[in-house]
């Protein structure tokens, strides 16, 4: 083991050798009480790289510099209050490898550093269709259903279709609701969206594109999302055909956003308006952008903390 460790220093002073020229090795033979320490410098004195006890503990401290930075590359084998080592990384940016954590904790790379191809909680989706007839009475039924793994906390974005027929009779109101929720045993105060005929119309088989849309925050794990109808008036037989619903993840939101589990309050009791105004379009505008703005601010005080913590730990090793 002690070979394979000169062997390795040696590499290293070699290395640096042939890039800056020529060098001093100091040796220290009581670098703070501590036991042995090895620099390498130029003539001018500035230290290229350093292996040296680790004063917190009984770990190794090793660095190596580069035209910006003292420590540009560095290793504390035991920072102060931890048991495994910590690497930094230090030019533009500043990337801290932490052996202590487990998943993301234990990176802290550069703003977009890893692309979407390398992120455990990038976007997919999960879908469910079939092309059987399904009847609908005044009892809700579920169409179908979805389930889909959240890899972390975020927002699911669920699409529902179907071709849903009335057979309607003149005279009578034909009318029914069809939406999504996270449970199955009613539909949202904005998923009861309603379907039909008036009784007016001619008795007959018509035909609607049952088409619905939600989105939902969730938390990392297993959710169930379920593609409802229920036959609100009239006794015509109802039914769905070729019904099809797809489940999207996504990790974050860019602005505010409304969820669609609520509950289920009646439409008749809603207020009426006469659309948005140009004063609500710049409402919900400003509200958007300054949710945004809190998402980004929230991620950076976040990572801001833990580089602090990490450089608190490790700043009693500073070179000397």
């Amino acid at each position: 083991m002690n070979l394979c460790k000169y062997t390795l220093l040696l590499l290293i002073l070699t290395a640096a050798t042939s890039l800056s020229g020529q060098l001093v090795i100091d040796l220290n033979h009581d670098f703070g009480g501590e036991g042995g320490a090895i620099e390498v410098k130029k003539e001018n004195g500035i230290t290229y790289a350093a292996i040296q006890p680790d004063i917190t503990g009984d770990g190794a401290f090793f660095r190596l510099a580069s035209l910006g930075d003292a420590s540009a590359f560095r290793f504390e084998g035991h920072p102060t209050g931890m048991t495994h080592g910590i690497f930094r990384l230090a030019g533009f940016s500043t990337n801290i490898f932490d052996l202590n954590e487990m998943g993301d904790d234990g990176v802290r790379l550069t703003n977009e550093a890893i692309n979407s191809n390398e992120r455990n909680n990038e976007p997919g989706l999960v879908s469910s269709a079939a092309n059987t007839t399904t009847n609908v009475t005044n009892t809700l039924v579920v169409l179908r259903s979805v389930t889909i793994t959240a890899p972390t906390d975020g927002y699911v974005v669920v699409h529902a279709n179907c071709q849903y027929e009335i057979n309607h009779t003149n005279g009578t109101s034909s009318y029914a609701n069809i939406g999504i929720n996270d449970v199955s045993t009613s539909l949202s105060s904005v998923q009861d969206v309603a379907v039909g005929v008036s009784p007016g119309a001619s008795s007959a088989l018509y035909a609607y594109r049952g088409a619905a849309l939600a989105s939902f925050e969730v938390t990392a794990g297993v959710h169930t999302f379920y593609y409802m109808a229920q036959r609100t008036a009239g006794s015509g037989t109802h039914s769905a055909k070729d019904k099809k619903i797809i489940a999207t993840f996504f990790p974050t939101t860019y602005g505010s956003h409304a969820s669609d589990a609520q509950g289920d309050p009646s439409d008749d009791s809603l207020v009426a308006d006469s659309g948005m105004t140009e004063a609500d379009i710049k409402a919900e505008r400003d509200q958007s952008i300054a949710a945004n703005q809190a998402r980004i601010q929230a991620e950076l005080a976040k990572l801001q903390a833990e580089v602090a913590a990490m450089n608190a730990a490790m700043g009693s090793n500073s070179p000397e």
